[in-house]
């Protein structure tokens, strides 16, 4: 059970990889910007605490 679970996750992890790639490579890609993402991320967590 514990290893089909590790084999759904890292399925799910290669596929976000190749969506990740393929944005690259069609220029679907914004600038680095660590405060925007500790922005979103700080955002993200205080929805999930509410």
């Amino acid at each position: 059970m514990y290893h089909q679970l590790m084999l759904d996750e890292l399925a799910t992890l290669k596929q976000d990889i190749d969506k990740g790639l393929a944005d690259v490579a069609a220029g679907r890609v914004h600038e680095f910007n660590v405060q925007r993402i500790a922005e979103r991320g700080r955002k993200l967590l205080a929805a999930r605490s509410s």
